[in-house]
């Protein structure tokens, strides 16, 4: 889903109004017929029977309320999507300058940690630097308690609250399966991830965000350029200091 990570009380308010508009849909025949029913086994549906208009009016009022609050909720997730975006975009630029983008991919992407019950919690993508890419929906494993299912570099940054940089050899159009899983292994990335990838990044640059003082969600850089990494160590600290601080300054739009 686009729409800001899913805000929940977005989603909420559309749920209430689908579920009015649908209530709406079965209470206006029954309000019909109700005359000609009879309502004494159900003295509730009796009671509503009686007071059919002001029924269908206060269903009518809830639905558009739900829908005007859903739309306004969504412009100022618009607009501050935009300007996350922008953000990414200059993040993206200032950590691979000298990229080569007739040949090879960059992209800055934002994860928020998103939870729902039965279903555990995951990393989402919520915007990604750049046009191409931007509607994938990237999704991978968290969990607080468990290492193992933490997946991906993303998951990898998300449970050691650290830094991550990290350079994988190039994978082939036509990889073998040692080159295959050896980047599964490095990118703790599962079989069903792995498969999903459209783009196979051999440098990883990820921090974990942090909103007043909580996990928030991951910002990855990651690029197929095989030049991408830093030459040196002096160089890499340089790099990792340049990213946590750009994220310092991008949570600052997500509180």
């Amino acid at each position: 889903m686009r729409r800001f990570a899913a805000n929940p009380l977005v989603a909420w308010l559309r749920r209430a109004a689908t579920a009015t508009a649908a209530l709406a849909l079965v209470a206006v025949p029954y309000f019909k017929f109700a005359d000609s029913l009879d309502t004494k086994a159900y003295p509730y549906l009796g009671w509503l029977a009686a007071r059919k208009t002001g029924a269908i009016l206060a269903i009518l009022l809830t639905q558009a309320i739900c829908q005007l609050l859903a739309w306004i909720l969504s412009w100022f997730e618009r607009h501050d999507l935009g300007r996350i975006h922008e953000a990414l975009d200059q993040i993206a630029a200032r950590h691979f300058p000298n990229a080569d983008l007739s040949q090879y991919r960059v992209r800055a992407t934002l994860f928020k940690k998103r939870r729902a019950w039965l279903l555990g919690c995951w990393l989402g993508a919520v915007d990604r630097s750049g046009e191409n890419y931007r509607r994938l929906r990237s999704i991978f494993s968290v969990n607080d308690n468990i290492e193992s299912e933490n997946t991906g570099v993303a998951g990898l940054c998300y449970w050691t609250e650290m830094t991550v940089c990290l350079e994988v050899k190039p994978v082939d159009d036509e990889p073998t399966p040692a080159q295959t899983g050896d980047y599964k292994s490095k990118t703790h990335l599962t079989d069903e991830e792995y498969d999903c990838l459209l783009l196979k990044s051999c440098f990883f640059l990820a921090t974990c965000i942090k909103v007043n003082g909580k996990k928030w969600g991951v910002l990855v850089l990651d690029t197929n350029d095989p030049n991408a990494a830093p030459s040196s160590k002096t160089m890499e600290k340089r790099r990792r200091g340049e990213l946590e601080h750009a994220t310092g300054l991008l949570a600052t739009l997500l509180r």
